[in-house]
């Protein structure tokens, strides 16, 4: 980035108009002469073009996947003297109408055009390290940070300006109170940094876990509950309770404490323990809410836990907020997946529950789906209180042992080695172009589907999706499973009986949560937009 910024400045004084260039990645962080048209940015970008054409046949346009498409279409260059090559070059401009006379005409048009660069006035300085220093934002996120990732953050909003005031503005953001220097490790060839704001938020979630795992106060259950909720969960899912799973609802039951953490291994069986130890808590006479951050999430407490009172945690805390939901020294709090939960709503939830003198539940897999913001305190927690942890390390689901050796390679973070087996045993399949990927994709999931199993289509980019979508779809109206008339939306989306949604957004009231899915069972075109504004929206279930 500090490149970047100092070439910018010698384009500068060279006399050129810059301006920035989001690129092929979209993203803000690089420049490019003003006034040079797109189409000889094109003419002289073959090796660009290139590259791109070979990741847009792949179907990956990441940095890493553009590097790999570099070196798989890189050809032997041959030595071409740098006069043929000039000559070569004023021919390819002239043949595309943009002569040499014509381009530097453009060129000066557009640096006398582009107002005169002036030096970054201390009130704009102040409101970049305000930006970048943002508690929500990209440091935050990070948590821990050096002085490489200011250059970067800085970087992109002073090209053009010297080299020094990118060097200024870091020292500037470096002697801000919100950033905080933490010890230095032997070794580390940077000193790291924090903000403020992060530590404090982290040092509140630490010290009330801290205070409620202290507790030998919290809501219990009687033995008889739990006797009977286990029996509970085990008839439902018609298997007995793993001694782990027996453990964790006994000690989360009876131990007295304000608060528990449970780590469980996906597979390990923890949706049918919290069954059992809101049962036990329902039977004692104890009010149980469960939230999650997702919406998918904490509709699975719901329906697969039997906590009828869930809602995600951004609208349980709402509620806190505004006195519409109250909680005592009765209630119990499951919060699910809380590996995805970030610290501020963290932060807000502990208060509410320590203030009520209540119980909280904290489960998840700090191994697995991080937060959108700034988190990670179930890493943190566990690491700190490993006594007080309920670990559901078997895994249940997967009967196949080096299955369950793979999975847990993956949650270790070796990757390799679990690809590896996957492809051995022929669950990796490599093909050359991205239409035959798509398109053997889209075989296996209708022949899985004609079988009458339940499969999903899954793709990283959203332009993959659609294709995945539209080749889906046309399958099930080949094969008669789309009937009756088609509902056409504004945006393009189009809808029969028969065709499988996933919802894209909550409904109203908590009638949806987000990814949820659902197959449309009739469609009345006539009725849907009545309003001339076309602003009704879809009907809802039971329409689905």
């Amino acid at each position: 980035m500090a490149g970047r910024v100092a070439s910018a400045r010698v384009a500068v004084e060279l006399g050129y108009g810059i301006e920035a260039d989001h690129g092929p990645s979209g993203r803000l962080g690089h420049w490019r002469i003003a006034g040079v048209p797109a189409e000889v940015m094109e003419l002289h970008s073959k090796r660009a073009a290139q590259i791109e054409t070979e990741c847009q046949r792949r179907g990956e346009t990441t940095y890493q996947a553009r590097s790999v498409a570099a070196r798989t279409t890189r050809q032997a260059k041959g030595h071409e003297p740098e006069g043929e090559l000039v000559g070569r070059w004023r021919a390819e401009l002239a043949e595309a109408a943009w002569p040499i006379e014509r381009l530097t005409a453009s060129v000066d048009a557009a640096r006398h055009d582009r107002e005169a660069l002036e030096p970054l006035s201390a009130k704009g300085a102040r409101a970049l390290v305000s930006e970048v220093l943002n508690p929500e934002g990209d440091l935050a996120r990070r948590k821990v940070f050096s002085r490489r990732h200011l250059v970067v953050a800085l970087g992109p909003h002073v090209f053009g300006q010297r080299p020094e005031v990118l060097e200024r503005l870091v020292d500037r953001a470096l002697a801000d109170p919100e950033v905080v220097p933490l010890v230095a490790a032997v070794g580390a060839r940077e000193r790291a940094h924090s903000l403020a704001s992060v530590l404090a938020r982290e040092s509140t979630i630490a010290e009330s876990l801290a205070r409620q795992l202290g507790r030998t106060d919290g809501p219990v259950a009687s033995h008889s509950a739990i006797d009977s909720a286990i029996g509970g969960a085990e008839a439902s899912i018609g298997a007995r309770l793993s001694d782990e799973q027996r453990a964790a609802v006994l000690g989360i039951c009876t131990s007295g404490r304000g608060a528990e953490l449970v780590v469980g291994v996906a597979g390990a069986g923890k949706t049918s323990m919290l069954r059992a130890v809101a049962e036990a808590f329902e039977r004692s006479g104890h009010q149980v809410l469960g939230t999650a951050t997702s919406g998918q999430a904490s509709r699975n407490l719901g329906t697969e836990a039997g906590i009828s009172e869930s809602r995600t945690l951004a609208s349980l805390i709402r509620r806190l907020d505004h006195g519409q939901v109250a909680l005592n020294e009765k209630a119990l709090i499951v919060l699910d997946e809380v590996g995805m939960t970030d610290d501020v709503d963290l932060v807000r939830l502990t208060a509410h529950v320590e203030a009520a003198g209540a119980k909280l539940v904290l489960t998840g897999d700090h191994h697995q789906l991080g937060p959108v913001g700034p988190g990670g305190a179930l890493a943190a927690l566990v690491a700190r209180h490993p006594g007080a942890v309920h670990y559901l390390a078997e895994n249940r689901r997967q009967q196949d042992p080096k299955e369950r050796q793979a999975l847990e390679a993956l949650r270790d973070g070796d990757v390799a080695d679990a690809v590896n087996w996957y492809t051995a045993e022929g669950r990796v399949h490599a093909l050359d172009s991205r239409d035959d990927a798509l398109q053997g994709a889209v075989e296996a999931w209708a022949a899985d589907t004609a079988d009458g199993d339940e499969t999903g289509l899954y793709a990283w980019r959203r332009a993959n999706v659609a294709e995945l979508n539209r080749r889906a779809r046309a399958w099930m109206e080949a094969t008669g499973r789309l009937t009756g008339p088609e509902l056409a939306c504004p945006g393009g989306a189009a809808y029969r009986a028969g065709d499988r949604v996933v919802t894209l957004a909550p409904g109203a009231a908590g009638t949806l949560v987000t990814s949820q899915r659902a197959t449309v069972e009739t469609v009345e075109p006539e009725s849907a937009f009545a309003r001339p504004t076309h602003r009704r929206r879809l009907p809802g279930p039971p329409g689905w």
